[in-house]
């Protein structure tokens, strides 16, 4: 009987050891990352943000078309494994591994023609106004839940530029730090300006990996590949170079 026992408890240790092994096997030969940007960037900062991590983590990435809403979900299911540029919101963090540090932060301005820059003395004249907005972006608490305000879905920055232009829009609201280099890029800087009133805020920006990914098992590494990114400004490196071009 005892001889049973022990053969049985040995032939368990070692389906236990090769199980663990296969595990580690394929944690530790993980090749390729899987993500995804909006159709219209396949070649966008985001992209070239992934392709920075990929490349510090030795990895080939593949990098799919589709938009952000069925991202989302890809990330829930673990059809993707990481995406970049997301807000911590309280639903989001429940479903998604946020990586620290953030990898940039970014401030939003409202923007509109130079003649009328003096549009909003203050937040109760958006009330006013039509808004133009990235589709399914988050902006700050006030506005986004505000909905005495016109909003305009816009499917990025260069049509919401367009949109102000053609007077479909009375302003945008984008981040400072991508919109400044491209109205430069395009030479519209003496027509399409900050407005003079402008909400204080600050938004982080992070890396995230599904919880169902094998990335998973990369976590400290891809958040050792942030801190350095941060510390040396290889991201805002990649930005201004992004914007700049």
């Amino acid at each position: 009987m005892k001889e049973k026992y022990n053969s049985f408890l040995s032939q368990a240790i070692v389906c236990l050891a090769l199980l663990f092994l296969a595990f580690t096997s394929s944690a530790n030969h993980l090749k390729q990352i899987k993500s995804a940007v909006a159709p219209e960037f396949v070649n966008g900062l985001h992209a070239k943000y992934l392709a920075y991590i990929a490349d510090k983590l030795e990895m080939s990435l593949v990098i799919n078309q589709m938009p952000f809403a069925r991202r989302l979900q890809e990330m829930r299911t673990g059809g993707i494994d990481i995406m970049v540029g997301l807000v911590k919101t309280d639903s989001r963090e429940d479903e998604f591994y946020y990586l620290q540090p953030s990898y940039e932060s970014l401030s939003f301005k409202f923007y509109s023609l130079k003649e009328n820059r003096a549009l909003i003395s203050e937040y109760s004249d958006l009330a006013n106004l039509v808004v133009g907005i990235n589709r399914h972006s988050v902006y700050f608490e006030q506005f986004d839940k505000d909905n005495s305000i016109v909003k305009v879905n816009a499917s990025g920055l260069e049509n919401n530029i367009q949109l102000l232009l053609k007077k479909r829009v009375d302003v945008f609201i984008h981040y400072q730090q991508s919109t400044e280099p491209l109205l430069a890029k395009l030479g519209l800087t003496d027509q399409i300006v900050a407005t003079e009133f402008q909400v204080d805020n600050l938004v982080e920006h992070y890396v995230t990996i599904s919880k169902k990914s094998p990335l998973v098992n990369y976590r400290e590494q891809i958040e050792k590949v942030i801190a350095d990114g941060v510390v040396s400004n290889d991201f805002l490196k990649i930005r201004l170079a992004h914007y700049q071009k």
